[in-house]
């Protein structure tokens, strides 16, 4: 039986390489229905990836985390991840020849078809179907964890074969397929680690989403950027958090804690080495401004250091993949239990996308020579979530 289903994954990762080698293909499934018309699970690709994502109002999912119904949950993730994996897979597909051509690749196509697979093969309608979705979706996200690094090597692989000029070239194609395929990664996570939380198996999930207490995930964050600041540079400055509530209550956001916790503790560990980089020779480090200001529809957090600012040319390459501040060659996984100071260049573009998916965004903007400001924006109120738009492979 395994010999069968690789032999499967490998007639689908030739198909949907086909996408971007032949020009009279318009659309996946097309590529699909050509390479084998009589596979069942090749039948499965084309339906999914001729269907739009469809968002899910994440108002309803903090009303079924409060009276759980997993089998609707069930339902519905059947349908939508083969959906997102299909779409996560072209985009894949999209990016330049050098980077299909690295183990990177071959490894991240082998993980979302193998996941693909399991949705599409997964055996329902019996009463512990919910608990058994569950065991598979903790095993997607098992499977998954790596993603990013992968990727990350996978780019930085490339950028080495092609040299700056091409790279120069390839940059927009780079950055547009990268952002979308991080962005399906961000909502399939989520979609599946609320379905574990959902029936109490959340193994390997990132948690529920929830009425988030913004101060204290930001105080929690700022501590443990500052205690990594001192074990890689044996100092770090002072982070005070302000808050300015509409009520004067708590500010409270729909959300999942560990998102809010992962963007702030990027931007305040940035803001950290920053600081203590520029202002080493200086008596008192000075301080990082973290302002918490409740609006009208928006939750917006300001974070100010005067750690030096950026100069233009680093300031415009600051959300370009792989690309980092720091003076540091830091692994980005598999060599050391410490988590890295900084040197993967992935970590504020993430974040980025990770507010835009809550219908927020981020802002830098710097003033060089003196520091850096960063602004994310978060809605006081759960909306849709905010998935990469259709592509248009005509």
């Amino acid at each position: 039986m395994r010999w069968r289903q690789r032999m499967t994954t490998a007639r689908l990762c030739q198909a949907i390489s086909r996408i971007t080698r032949s020009r009279h293909l318009t659309t996946t499934e097309e590529a699909i229905v050509r390479h084998d018309q009589d596979d069942e699970l090749t039948e499965q690709f084309r339906y999914h990836s001729g269907r739009p994502m469809q968002p899910v109002h994440l108002e309803r999912l903090m009303i079924s985390a409060r009276t759980p119904c997993p089998r609707s949950s069930v339902q519905f993730l059947r349908e939508q991840i083969p959906t997102r994996l299909c779409h996560a897979l072209t985009d894949l597909s999209l990016l330049p020849d050098l980077f299909r051509s690295t183990s990177s690749f071959k490894g991240l196509n082998r993980w979302y078809l193998d996941s693909f697979r399991d949705v599409s093969q997964f055996d329902g309608g019996t009463v512990d179907e919910a608990e058994r979705f569950a065991v598979l979706a903790n095993d997607i996200l098992d499977r998954h964890r790596d993603v990013v690094p992968t990727l990350s090597e996978g780019l930085r692989e490339m950028e080495k074969k092609c040299g700056e000029n091409k790279m120069f070239v390839l940059r927009d194609s780079i950055q547009k397929h990268t952002d979308r395929f991080l962005l399906n990664r961000i909502s399939m996570r989520f979609l599946l680690s609320q379905h574990c939380a959902l029936v109490g198996d959340s193994r390997h999930g990132d948690g529920e989403i929830q009425r988030c207490n913004v101060f204290n995930i930001i105080q929690e964050a700022a501590l443990t950027a500052k205690t990594l600041t001192r074990t890689y540079l044996a100092e770090s400055p002072k982070v005070n958090i302000e808050v300015s509530s509409l009520s004067g209550n708590e500010i409270n956001v729909p959300c999942v804690p560990s998102h809010i916790y992962v963007m702030m503790f990027e931007i305040i560990k940035n803001a950290c080495r920053a600081t203590v980089e520029h202002c080493r020779q200086q008596t008192d480090l000075p301080e990082i401004s973290v302002k918490i200001e409740e609006e009208e529809d928006y939750v917006t957090v300001m974070v100010k250091d005067r750690g030096g600012g950026m100069e233009k040319s680093v300031f415009e390459r600051l959300f370009h993949y792989n690309f980092s501040t720091a003076n540091l060659e830091v692994p980005c996984h598999g060599v050391s239990d410490i988590v890295p100071l900084a040197g993967c260049g992935f970590g504020l573009k993430l974040s980025r996308l990770c507010a835009r998916y809550w219908g927020g965004n981020l802002v830098v903007a710097t003033d060089e020579g003196h520091g850096t400001s960063v602004a994310v924006s978060l809605k006081r109120c759960a909306g849709t979530e905010v998935l990469p738009p259709s592509l248009d492979l005509k």
